[in-house]
């Protein structure tokens, strides 16, 4: 082969070899966020990709009540059903309308703010209500650090 024709054959393959190298990382990181376990992973703790469906959830996933509706949990990510799938979706719970900087754990409250929502994990019910999670004692609630993180 002679030079010109080696460099013309170079210069035709070094373009194609660097979109099929560039096509395969994609593959590939495609398939992580879209693989269940992925996210799953003990080694891996950052959520899915909200919208992503799965036909089954990982295993020693945790069903968390909200409002009523059941959800499902793992892995720092949060799933609903959707006819045969499961989509991973944002927290169900509202954000914060305001920014609590302190929030004094075990304080005894008699009754629940407005707009609270239900929550049941781990069977057990919890209410929460801007950014703060209280828990029935007695006759009343107390406040408590967020139960997802034990």
């Amino acid at each position: 082969m002679d030079t010109i024709m080696k460099k013309s054959l170079l210069t035709f393959l070094t373009p194609a070899l660097g979109i099929a190298a560039t096509a395969s990382a994609l593959l590939f990181v495609g398939a992580c966020v879209t693989d269940p376990h992925y996210a799953a992973s003990p080694h891996h703790n950052a959520a899915a990709t909200i919208g992503t469906s799965v036909t089954t959830l990982p295993g020693g996933y945790e069903t968390v009540d909200v409002d009523g509706n059941s959800y499902y949990y793992h892995g720092n990510t949060y799933y609903r059903r959707d006819g045969s799938r499961y989509v991973t979706i944002d927290r169900p719970l509202r954000y914060p309308t305001t920014t609590h900087t302190t929030t004094r754990y075990g304080v005894v409250h008699n009754t629940l703010p407005n707009r609270y929502q239900t929550v049941r994990y781990r069977n057990r019910d919890y209410y929460f209500n801007d950014g703060v999670y209280f828990e029935p004692q007695g006759s009343g609630y107390h406040t408590i650090e967020d139960p997802f993180r034990y």
